[in-house]
């Protein structure tokens, strides 16, 4: 059975991803349960989401004739059905992020910057450049954003090496706008996920194959739980945004929360923004 790796740090570990979800959502509730009700139940999902099943050969007759067939495809529809559990959480985390985005009503980038695009989540790497500023990230971010770049090259979903005339010559005139004149190390997470987001939502995102199969290969390679390692490391990259997000968003404003637990696992009263630098920590003990 695949388990996500989990990241430590000296004093604190951080939560399970669909944990993570939860207590997201249950912050969320406290905001505004009206307001926030779409990300809620978004969120709520993804909490939920137990398994996913892949049967490739389902249809295919053919691979009963042939013993290294058979096993291939039943190798094939293991690393599938991991996978597709997993980027089930993460589409419903991914709805959950654009929902908050259309509910704050984040400005567009200002003229000379629109070239980029105005998807919400560009409009949210403006916005945290803006107001996040450049200090301490949220704890476990920049472990994640670190593990993420790694991953990325080889087992995400976006292809650098694509080009698109018409963008070229529609821009070509314009003022070159670089990655800093938008965001900033803060947005850097998010922006590779979205790559990686768009080429699965629009077709052009090739999924892994087994590395190993046959007598003896029922557990997934190390290679093979990295593709699914890349997915579960985007989704928390993209709650930890959310929070970032709301932070921005929120901070200054006096809001009080009861979402942190203290040591004898009772709710505490805490700024909004205490709760979302810890509400994915485990409680200390």
């Amino acid at each position: 059975m695949y388990k996500s790796f989990w990241r430590k740090n000296e004093n604190r570990q951080i939560v399970d991803i669909q944990e993570h979800c939860f207590k997201l959502r249950e912050l969320l509730g406290q905001l505004d349960p009206f307001e926030y009700i779409l990300p809620s139940d978004w969120l709520n999902i993804a909490a939920g989401v137990e398994s996913v099943t892949v049967t490739t050969s389902k249809y295919d007759e053919s691979v009963m004739y042939c013993r290294g067939a058979f096993e291939y495809e039943e190798k094939r529809s293991q690393l599938l059905s991991h996978l597709t559990t997993k980027l089930t959480i993460f589409n419903f985390v991914w709805g959950s992020f654009e929902s908050i985005v259309e509910t704050l009503e984040l400005p567009k980038l200002p003229g000379h910057l629109r070239q980029v695009g105005d998807s919400p989540a560009i409009r949210t790497l403006w916005f945290l450049k803006q107001n996040y500023g450049s200090g301490e990230s949220i704890v476990f971010y920049n472990e994640e954003l670190e593990f993420l770049k790694k991953l990325e090259q080889k087992y995400g979903f976006y292809n650098d090496n694509r080009k698109n005339p018409k963008k070229t010559q529609k821009t070509k005139n314009k003022k070159k706008v670089h990655y800093i004149d938008y965001a900033d190390i803060n947005g850097l997470g998010l922006d590779i996920v979205r790559r990686s987001r768009n080429a699965l939502a629009h077709g052009s995102a090739s999924m892994p194959i087994p590395d190993d199969w046959g007598e003896g290969k029922t557990q997934l390679s190390a290679t093979e739980q990295y593709h699914i390692e890349f997915i579960n490391t985007s989704t928390r990259i993209i709650l930890l945004t959310i929070q970032m997000l709301l932070f921005a968003y929120l901070q200054g404003k006096g809001v009080i929360v009861e979402c942190l637990l203290d040591k004898d696992g009772f709710p505490k009263e805490t700024t909004v923004e205490d709760a979302l630098m810890e509400i994915h920590l485990e409680i200390e003990e």
